[in-house]
């Protein structure tokens, strides 16, 4: 089955070929792959390999410094970015000064175009320096030129501020939540009016189970900082309301809440009770319960305290799993922001995607989905995993490869991938102790110097590898090939010392220290010796028989006859020598049919007429067969000294056979 056009390196003119699109994801920029395709047949069988082609995948250019504004304030530094760079995957801040060191650590990032307010150390008038930059990432963790160093002045917010005596803040409203007590106060003073900034850094909320409690640092559960506007808090079941001895909130107790307003030196008010103290936490009735949906101003819990649970809050740590100890926390998703991060202690199965900027597995992780960590003890990225050691689906890993497993015991086989050389080897006879391997042979190798190279093997006292494909394009194969079909395009040879064949796109060649043979394409054989000569064995075509044996030499016939029928071997020669065409025998003598050559003829001739001569030896000419057999001879000239004419006829006759196989004669009567 040929192949289709499509695979062909030449176009073809037919306009009803079935073209495909391939796109290959996940690749390195700036770098090289190799691609060949194989066309797959309806039967199941494929074609050749294409011939391959080189792609190099685009180098992605370092992006210029991004445009920003930077400015300090008290106790802040802000940097403005109006526009986010075009392929980026985000913008790094980087300071130095103060506590953020050299400047290396990148203090704050960017994903898209806004304002980013950065808490600093500021110190009195000018203030504590500070020097800011900022440089785009690309996708690929490109780095991009940074900006130009900006310095900013950071002033100390409370150095110029004139703190006053704290205000008695307006009495707080208590409530029950859904399990939670919640608080709410205006922001105003005791009086309704305005609080004065200058004397206002918080309210502090506390919970006692009496009336007479004192506020206390064990007691404080909330600090409410919204001056001159309404502030809300939920304090839910399980949070603790006394730090010494580790009570916390329940169902079914009463509690009271104070709250007492603190300045900015950290001076505090008296104490004002809510309004409408105490306040019970009631538990969640069925009524709350609308349509399947569960709703909780603090935090729903399954499971009692102290022991296995599942807790559901709207807190930093909206949802925690503890164990049967109580205090292990099995899962747990905590928030920052618009951050969160997701904690499990244990083992899990995950049938979809896991993704993480950062974090530690510190179980087994399966999944049928991707795992991926941009800076994690593993990575997986498109396929592409890393690791220093460990196992995965029987293939081991350490520092300097990747093997695959076998049972302990002798002449063991495995697979062996070596990054660092690097090399793929297929190693047999090893030992496998514990699940490590020791000694064993490379049978087959696979590197970038020597190509494929298989096992050693020895023919005709020639020891080498059994078969070797180099990245140059040149095979060796010491054994037999096999091919039902195919196209060869190269050379092959096989050299034996000053003898060698060799098979090419002109001819077929033997070429041997004394003579060659040639087969053209043409029909040509051709077979040249090196020494000049008669007739030998060496550059000849034969054919034989275990009796006969004829061949054509390059410089005549030779025949020749084993003993057989009593006979003693026999050889004829008939060949070139000094312009004259000679045949010899050995062991025998030349007969023609019906007609025999006697000792008084020794020379045959090619001239046109020849000459018999009167009492003299007789040369002739064979000119062909007569129609019972015999031999013709050719025209010759009698001349002589005899004188009667049964003298002529006896001369004419001898030696010839009968008179009716002369040819003509012709007399001089000189």
């Amino acid at each position: 089955m040929s192949n289709p056009a499509d695979l062909n390196v030449v176009p073809q003119p037919d306009t009803n070929k079935d073209y495909f699109n391939f796109k290959a994801t996940g690749l390195k920029i700036d770098q090289t792959y190799a691609i060949k395709f194989q066309w797959v047949y309806s039967d199941g069988t494929v074609s050749d390999w294409s011939p391959g082609k080189f792609v190099t995948t685009n180098t992605e250019s370092v992006p210029s410094a991004p445009t920003a504004t930077v400015t300090g304030g008290a106790g802040f530094i802000k940097v403005e970015l109006p526009t986010f760079p075009s392929n980026a995957l985000r913008v790094d801040v980087r300071i130095a000064g103060g506590t953020f060191g050299s400047g290396t650590v990148v203090a704050e990032s960017f994903t898209s175009a806004g304002v980013k307010t950065i808490a600093a150390l500021g110190a009195a008038s000018p203030g504590n320096a500070y020097v800011v930059t900022l440089l785009t990432v690309t996708p690929s963790k490109i780095n991009g030129d940074p900006t130009s160093a900006t310095t900013v002045y950071v002033t100390d917010p409370s150095a110029a501020l004139v703190v006053t005596a704290p205000q008695d803040p307006f009495a707080p409203v208590v409530k029950a939540g859904l399990a939670s007590v919640i608080v709410e106060w205006s922001g105003k003073k005791s009086d309704g009016t305005d609080l004065t900034v200058t004397g206002f850094s918080g309210a502090k909320v506390h919970i006692g189970t009496s009336s007479g409690f004192t506020p206390s640092a064990d007691n404080w559960v909330h600090t409410l900082n919204f001056a001159n506007g309404s502030n809300r808090v939920s304090i839910g079941v399980g949070s603790v309301i006394d730090k010494t001895a580790g009570t916390t909130l329940q169902y079914g107790t009463a509690y009271y809440v104070k709250l007492v307003a603190v300045n900015a030196s950290g001076t505090t008010s008296s104490p004002v009770s809510a309004s409408n103290n105490p306040v019970t936490v009631a538990r969640l009735p069925a009524s709350e319960i609308d349509a399947g949906i569960l709703r909780a101003d603090a935090y729903i819990q399954a499971g009692a305290d102290g022991g296995q649970r599942a807790v559901l809050s709207g807190s930093t740590s909206p949802f925690i799993i503890y164990g049967t100890d109580g205090t292990t926390k099995l899962l747990e998703f905590l928030t920052s922001g618009t951050t969160g991060t997701l904690a499990i202690k244990g083992s899990g199965t995950f049938s979809g995607d896991i993704s993480a900027a950062s974090g530690t597995f510190t179980g087994n992780v399966t999944t049928s989905g991707n795992i991926s960590a941009s800076n994690g003890l593993f990575s997986v990225n498109n396929g592409i995993l890393t690791a220093l050691s460990g196992t995965i689906g029987g293939w081991t890993i350490n520092s300097t490869q990747l093997r695959s497993s076998a049972a302990d015991g002798a002449n063991r086989s495995y697979i062996s991938f070596n990054p660092a050389t690097p090399k793929i080897a297929l190693i047999t006879g090893a030992t496998f102790a514990s699940g490590v391997p020791s000694g064993g042979t490379e049978a087959i190798t696979i590197d970038p110097v020597s190509g494929i190279v298989g096992p050693n093997v020895t023919i005709a006292g020639n020891t080498g590898p059994g078969f070797s494909f180099s990245p140059n394009g040149t095979a060796v194969i010491r054994g037999t090939i096999y091919a039902d079909g195919g196209i060869f395009s190269g050379t092959v040879q096989r050299s034996s010392g000053s003898n060698s064949i060799t098979l090419d796109g002109t001819s077929f060649r033997a070429v041997g220290s004394s003579a060659s043979v040639t087969i053209g394409y043409d029909g040509t054989v051709r077979s040249l010796e090196t020494n000049n000569g008669v007739v030998g064995n060496n550059a000849s075509f034969r054919v034989e028989s275990p009796d006969y044996a004829s061949y054509i030499g390059s410089s005549g016939l030779y025949m020749h006859q084993n003993s057989i029928f009593g006979s003693s071997e026999f050889d004829f020669y008939q060949y070139i020598w000094n312009n004259t065409l000679n045949y010899a025998v050995t062991g025998g003598g030349i007969a023609w049919t019906n007609y025999y050559i006697t000792a008084g003829v020794s020379t045959y001739t090619t001239a046109r007429i020849t000459t018999a001569v009167s009492g003299g030896n007789h040369d002739f000419r064979p000119l062909g067969l007569s129609p019972d057999g015999g031999q013709w001879t050719g025209p010759r000239l009698y001349y002589g000294s005899s004188t009667t004419s049964s003298a002529i006829n006896a001369e004419l006759s001898g030696g010839y056979g009968g008179s009716s196989q002369n040819g003509d004669f012709y007399f001089s009567t000189a």
